[in-house]
């Protein structure tokens, strides 16, 4: 007997958007793939880059998320929690 694997929407451990923080992240390399620049300094030779959420609200629609170097990542996020999110720019 054979088992298949569902994964996704049809896996009976599936959560939609309840999922947690790193079921979610995980989810995003998964199918996005790694971040590969910085869309804020327009590096790409930095050694890490990271998906970062800019709504808050980590759902899987990519016009919610951003890729960022190491560095612009720690200055949105410091940004993001310390002014309302309503009256800031991304920078």
């Amino acid at each position: 007997m054979t088992f298949i694997k569902k994964i996704g929407k049809k896996g009976h451990r599936w959560k939609g958007e309840k999922a947690k923080y790193q079921a979610k992240h995980k989810w995003i390399r998964i199918n996005w793939g790694k971040a590969a620049k910085c869309e804020h300094c327009n590096e790409k030779n930095k050694k890490r880059y990271e998906w970062a959420n800019i709504s808050g609200n980590y759902i899987r629609n990519k016009k919610d998320w951003i890729q960022l170097c190491q560095s612009c990542h720690k200055k949105y996020d410091k940004k993001r929690y310390t002014i309302p999110i309503r009256l800031q720019k991304i920078y």
